[in-house]
């Protein structure tokens, strides 16, 4: 008998900080408009999203950190992807394309979203 892994989704807040200035190599240069998040509780994790009204929001904000909203995929107990939600309660609309990680570890997805998938 076989039993078949579903796939869950949770929705899950981060505390993130954010800049809209790029950063040297290796990370992506980011395009007018885009910002950086990074995860407070995993520093060499960060997200980069171009989305409208985003980057203005946050900066009328006058906020270091935000708290963002993620849809989290988990599959047999491990994280296999992420959407953004909001950021600082600012919807985010039809990004996936406009949307990357940057990290250390390129296979770990896991360090953001902690124990989200057990």
């Amino acid at each position: 008998m076989s039993t078949l892994a579903c796939t869950k989704t949770h929705k899950v807040t981060r505390e993130m900080s954010w800049s809209d200035r790029s950063k040297p190599y290796p990370y992506r240069p980011l395009p007018t408009g885009a910002v950086r998040l990074t995860f407070v509780a995993a520093p060499h994790t960060h997200i980069g999203i171009e989305a409208p009204g985003v980057q203005e929001h946050l900066r009328a904000s006058g906020k270091d950190k935000v708290l963002v909203e993620f849809d989290v995929a988990c599959h047999s107990g491990q994280v296999r992807w992420f959407r953004t939600l909001s950021v600082d309660g600012q919807a985010v609309i039809n990004v996936l394309h406009d949307a990357w990680m940057e990290t250390v570890d390129a296979h770990d997805l896991e360090a953001p979203f902690g124990n989200t998938c057990e």
